[in-house]
């Protein structure tokens, strides 16, 4: 008997077979921002949220949220896993405060004026 003809072609595709588990693998492990994983699905507000994060005297707009998060909108960029104390106002002039973590936030506009809308998740 001869020699395996797909030996060949099995010690060129095994590795590369390995090398897409291992990258398969490393997608899983390290999981992107911007993907969608949310538990609870968010509402787009018919009427934006005006809110304040004190510590970086920065305006925001709530314009979605759900039980787990919220999105909004800014002028400023905010790094990814960062904390920061909200104080949203109601329309009817009631406070709500609420810690949040950064998970994503994606420019909006040009540079003559920025815009950002990031999401976070209740920290």
């Amino acid at each position: 008997m001869g020699e395996d003809p797909l030996k060949p072609l099995a010690s060129t595709l095994v590795p590369i077979v390995r090398m897409q588990a291992l990258m398969l693998t490393e997608l899983m492990t390290h999981v992107d921002p911007l993907l969608d994983r949310r538990l609870t699905p968010r509402v787009k507000l018919t009427c934006p949220m005006g809110g304040r994060i004190p510590s970086l005297n920065l305006s925001v707009t709530m314009v979605e949220c759900s039980d787990g998060g919220f999105s909004t909108r800014s002028q400023r960029h905010l790094p990814i896993g960062s904390l920061y104390d909200f104080n949203f106002t109601t329309s009817d002039h009631k406070q709500i405060d609420v810690t949040a973590r950064v998970v994503h936030s994606l420019r909006a506009s040009s540079s003559t004026r920025p815009l950002f809308f990031t999401g976070f998740a209740k920290g």
